[in-house]
């Protein structure tokens, strides 16, 4: 274990754009009427980003022992999981094995399928939409999953969310691959468990979100969003079969934003393999993974 103080973005020789409390500040605090946490809002961005890693390595964990082994395959429900899938592809290898080794990746897959908001963005009733899907009300969903995704028979199936909130989404996505894939075994998991904030109608709000999201900006995510009559048309036959949950693609576009933060979330990678990072170990600190590895302690 290395112990780790807090150093300046200079000193550490790292530069981000995106993965600061500043942007935090301005895109979701400013623009999306998100409040920042006490870290974010005091501006320590070291700690803002310690408190992700720790996530990721959950979810990693997560991924390598949520079932009796590790999953088969890794749904991460687009768009806003897929940033979640880069963030786990970077941090991999950081976070070794008890016995030293790294487990091979398993296979990862896109999935456009979310619970509807409300008009005035609330989360959805998770019981009611447990019901529905129960009862049929989403089997052409159903019916394209086994269409798009034919060899989930028998696998372990990983569910991945980018944030909980009510629990709607990742509850609903668990619910449709149930439905869809009968005799697979699905676990759901969301990278970040935002608590709760309520209107004066009950309806519950995220305190806190990933410093990337946005519901004003469609970049960001590498992908547009659902556009089943463009779909439907593709000579792409898998994209013609799952029109209403897969995403579309950018047709030669560039997303500099989504650029932009895969190459941040590598770069955060290596500052921890350096040490320039510290992180907030989700094991007990004394574990082997933790050897080389610099530790910080962030207040809530």
């Amino acid at each position: 274990m290395i112990e780790h103080e807090k150093g300046s973005e200079e000193e550490q020789g790292s530069n981000y754009d995106i993965l600061t409390t500043a942007h935090y500040q301005e895109v979701i605090s400013d623009r999306q009427g998100v409040g920042p946490t006490e870290t974010i809002e005091r501006g320590d961005d070291e700690g803002m980003r310690a408190q992700y890693i720790e996530r990721t390595e959950r979810l990693i964990d997560k991924i390598r022992h949520g079932f009796d082994g590790p999953a088969d395959v890794v749904f991460y429900l687009d768009k806003s999981a897929r940033p979640v899938e880069w963030f786990v592809d970077a941090m991999w290898d950081v976070f070794e094995e008890e016995d030293g080794s790294i487990p091979d990746k398993p296979e990862r897959k896109f999935i456009n399928i979310h619970a509807q908001e409300s008009a005035g963005g609330a989360r959805p009733d998770t019981q009611e939409i447990t019901e529905a899907v129960r009862r049929g009300d989403y089997d052409q969903l159903v019916g394209q999953m086994k269409e798009v995704y034919p060899d989930m028979t028998d696998k372990k199936i990983m569910v991945v969310d980018e944030v909980s909130v009510s629990g709607a989404t990742e509850n609903f996505a668990y619910e449709l691959f149930r439905r869809a894939f009968p005799d697979s075994e699905v676990r759901s998991a969301a990278w970040m468990q935002a608590g709760k904030k309520f209107d004066k109608q009950g309806n519950s709000f995220p305190v806190e979100i990933p410093v990337w999201y946005s519901k004003v900006n469609e970049s960001g995510r590498g992908i547009k969003p659902l556009d089943p009559e463009r779909s439907a048309a593709s000579n792409n036959s898998t994209q013609a079969k799952g029109p209403h949950i897969l995403s579309s693609g950018l047709d030669g576009e560039q997303d500099l934003d989504a650029l932009r933060l895969r190459r941040e979330f590598k770069q955060l990678a290596k500052d921890v393999k350096s040490g320039a990072q510290g992180i907030i170990p989700a094991k007990d600190i004394d574990s082997s993974r933790y050897d080389n590895l610099a530790f910080r302690q962030v207040k809530k």
